[in-house]
């Protein structure tokens, strides 16, 4: 489970910032207001905090990064408007101001927190860029490998006709390649709904047809190279799960089950 470990006495620590500052608990059902790309991390760090004056360490989970801020998990008793000062100990220490943006209640009590930034000089703001285009660069670099017969439907006009089969050989937050018996328009874009999950909606995006070419004795089938265009912030998101879960195994039984198409609309 993802942690945030604080050694000391943490009710003590709440009674002394609810006297000081007048604050309160984080109010948990409250979610974030503004839309940001966020950087999946999954990485525990150890780490300084400084809140009220004194200094705590730590272990801190942080789920993802962006320019805003990190998401982390903690069981620990956060309060709003409270600033915190984090140091983290990487190859370079990175330490930062942020306080609690908003908070949503795991149970056994764990809670999902936001932590947004408050100031950031220059070199923090260096140091700041090179993590996120470090962890950036992973995430691209994720390829893995399905080797699954997956339902597509490619756009025509305005609708989205009966879908064909192809063979998704990889898949990454950067494209896929695919095998299938019919050419796609080389050079060109396509839109098309992905199924990769019988029990959710399809995953729908632009992409670029890169290259193919024949495979098999007789060209019975193309090797086609996809690269995405313009990949959402929600798209992106559930990519990202996707990989990860096949990666670890979680959707191997969801994947070999026979496939039950579901969409809104099977014409659009």
């Amino acid at each position: 489970m993802s942690w945030l470990q604080i050694s000391g006495r943490g009710s003590d620590i709440m009674e002394s910032f609810s006297d000081q500052t007048g604050t309160t608990p984080v109010n948990y059902d409250e979610r974030r207001v503004h839309q940001r790309k966020d950087v999946r991390v999954n990485k525990v760090f150890s780490a300084d905090i400084t809140m009220g004056g004194e200094e705590h360490k730590c272990r801190l989970y942080v789920a993802d990064v962006s320019e805003g801020g990190f998401k982390i998990t903690s069981d620990y008793p956060f309060v709003r408007n409270v600033p915190i000062i984090v140091t983290m100990h990487l190859k370079v220490p990175f330490t930062f101001t942020a306080e609690i943006a908003w908070g949503r209640d795991l149970g056994a009590g764990m809670n999902a927190l936001g932590l947004r930034f408050l100031e950031m000089e220059p070199d923090q703001k260096k140091v700041l860029d090179g993590f996120i285009e470090y962890y950036t660069s992973k995430e691209k670099a994720k390829v893995f490998r399905l080797n699954k017969i997956i339902p597509m439907r490619i756009k025509r006009g305005e609708s989205f006709p009966e879908p064909f089969y192809v063979l998704t050989i990889e898949i990454s937050l950067m494209g896929m390649k695919i095998s299938h018996d019919t050419r796609l328009p080389e050079g060109e874009v396509i839109e098309f709904k992905l199924y990769l999950d019988p029990h959710t909606k399809p995953l729908e995006v632009k992409a670029h047809v890169v290259s193919q070419k024949e495979e098999g004795m007789l060209g019975e089938n193309y090797i086609i190279n996809l690269e995405y265009i313009d990949l959402s912030c929600e798209a992106r998101e559930y990519l990202t799960s996707f990989i990860d879960n096949a990666m670890s195994g979680i959707i191997e039984k969801k994947i070999s089950r026979p496939v039950v198409m579901f969409d809104e609309d099977s014409s659009t």
